[in-house]
């Protein structure tokens, strides 16, 4: 019978042995966040599917930035082409658009303007009015005759012009969404930080936290067999 006894307590001094080697083991596996076993069990953690949550909202936020990114790539590549297509189309010069030949008749009823008193008064006008005015005149004259010969460039250059200035607002559009994608990143990682910091603990990402969460679950529960066999 007293030897009985004496297995009885050996058996039970190596289960304890084995109890504590598996919760010192288990403890160890926690690397940069390893605690002794009952101050992990007296940490606010936050719940499991609170950081399930996290690691979705992360990986939906990096989705939108993707895309976000590809339309920005293929708005300037875009407005790349477009600026290569007008510079084309102008060939070095004047593309008479009506925005142009506007611009030439303001240029040459201001130097009329110059002129015409001088006339009607018949006093002489500075050395370089008449010419000035002549070569507005001529400016004018051909941007409209050269309208009517390039009616098709004109108007595949107004299209691209166009077509620049509406991808030219679709990048600042896109630069807004940037922006605020941003600011919403911020708000997540400033939330996540504040989930661990009632445990001062400096998080890693959603994956190594939740590894983390379910580590010390393990713990805990050989913490437990540890001391239901002391």
């Amino acid at each position: 019978r007293f030897g009985e006894v004496e297995l009885r307590q050996d058996r039970a001094r190596r289960a304890l042995e084995d109890a504590a080697a598996r919760l010192t083991q288990l403890t160890a596996r926690l690397g940069r966040f390893a605690l002794p076993p009952e101050q992990l069990a007296t940490l606010p953690l936050p719940p499991m599917e609170v950081v399930e949550r996290q690691r979705q909202q992360e990986q939906a936020l990096e989705g939108r930035r993707l895309r976000l990114l590809e339309d920005q790539r293929a708005a300037e590549t875009e407005a790349t082409r477009l600026r290569q297509t007008l510079r084309t189309l102008a060939g070095g010069s004047d593309v008479p658009t009506p925005s142009v030949i506007a611009q030439a008749r303001r240029d040459r009823d201001g130097q009329w303007a110059v002129l015409r008193p001088h006339l009607s008064n018949g006093t002489p006008a500075p050395a370089d009015t008449v010419p000035m005015f002549e070569a507005a005149r001529r400016g004018a004259d051909d941007l409209a005759d050269r309208r009517d010969r390039d009616a098709q460039r004109v108007a595949d250059y107004l299209r691209a012009e166009s077509d620049l200035a509406a991808c030219t607002e679709r990048l600042s559009a896109l630069g807004r969404h940037a922006a605020a994608l941003e600011q919403e990143e911020q708000r997540l990682s400033q939330t996540w930080a504040a989930l661990w910091r009632p445990a001062s603990i400096i998080p890693g990402g959603p994956a190594e936290m939740a590894a983390f969460l379910t580590q010390v679950a393990a713990v805990l529960t050989a913490l437990e067999q540890r001391t239901q066999l002391a």
